[in-house]
């Protein structure tokens, strides 16, 4: 139909010489302009930019044309050989690989794979970090404490007014490096001066549940006779070293293979200490070991009517936050 009314034609039939009869009255003339749709002007305005001059008439009903949508960017198209819940759970991650590949000349599986191995090694790194940060650990007084406890011979004839002692170390450096990883790798100093070891004092008795109190006059007196030379010698070994350079973990605890010097002599021993490094870094352990194994002769008053044990019991509390 449309084409017809363009030619300005009807449908009537056309006479067999070739020219429409139009000398009827029901004949419309032939030169009266016949307008386009509207719908039609706007298609061609939409195409050519330009729209043909037209009489306003009535409208007739035309099909409705709706134009095509071009996109404006190419679609995302899915990467292949990657699984479908990685692709989910990396949507984001995949287009921005997409973008940084293209510059780097790798696929976007590629990209997305190096990044999850950076990511990775980070974490690992981090965590590595933090675990040699906390099983690092220093220690003195003011976070731990070294302590000794004699014990008086009680098979003497005097052994009534004798004491049971207890010696605390100050001024002493410790250092322990511990991985429950690789236990046989730690590492355990102590150096701890004789010079400063403080006898009896009343919190220490208190703290070990020793009964009564010893006068500073007495204190001093059973100083000078640790310190003297058949003791631990002080004028010439200044120092108390325990050092230790592999561990072992045992059903007890850990068995620290250790060296202990004590007036100058070295003994090798296996005390049995825990370590806990949930909250901070705690360290605990006692140990007891022979006097005589370092030169010492134990004390003897009195003819040996009172003398005190050639066994004596170190002890380790220490806690570093």
């Amino acid at each position: 139909m449309i084409i017809f009314l363009i030619l300005g034609c009807t449908t009537d039939p056309i006479p067999p010489d070739g020219q429409p009869d139009i000398s009827t009255t029901e004949v419309e003339t032939v030169a009266k302009p016949i307008e386009a749709p509207e719908k039609e002007t706007k298609v061609i305005q939409d195409l050519t930019g330009t729209v043909p001059e037209v009489t306003e008439t009535e409208t007739k009903p035309t099909t409705t044309v709706t134009p095509v949508k071009v996109p404006t960017k190419d679609p995302i198209i899915p990467t292949p050989n990657i699984d479908a819940a990685a692709k989910k759970d990396t949507k984001e991650k995949q287009i921005t690989a997409e973008e940084l590949g293209s510059h780097m000349n790798k696929t976007a599986e590629e990209v997305v794979e190096e990044v999850v191995e950076e990511k990775d090694t980070a974490e690992k790194n981090i965590l590595t970090v933090k675990e040699t940060i906390a099983q690092n650990a220093y220690f003195n007084e003011e976070n731990g404490e070294l302590y000794v406890r004699v014990f008086k011979d009680t098979n003497t004839l005097a052994s009534g007014m004798a004491h049971d002692h207890v010696i605390l170390a100050k001024r002493w450096e410790g250092q322990i490096q511990w991985n429950e990883n690789e236990p046989h790798n730690c590492l355990l100093e102590f150096q701890i001066p004789v010079h400063f070891l403080d006898v009896d004092s009343d919190r220490m008795r208190r703290k070990v549940k020793l009964p009564g109190k010893i006068s500073s006059g007495d204190r001093k007196t059973i100083k000078d006779h640790m310190l003297a030379k058949d003791q631990l010698w002080a004028k010439k070994h200044a120092y108390i070293t325990l050092s230790a350079n592999e561990c072992i973990i045992s059903d007890t605890g850990i068995k620290i293979d250790s060296t202990l010097q004590i007036r100058g002599k070295k003994r090798t021993i296996e005390p049995i200490i825990s370590i806990n490094t949930e909250a901070g870094f705690k360290v605990k352990g006692a140990f007891r070991i022979k006097l005589s194994n370092f030169g010492i002769k134990p004390y003897s008053g009195f003819f040996g009517a009172v003398k005190n044990k050639d066994i004596v019991s170190i002890h380790i509390d220490l806690h570093d936050k």
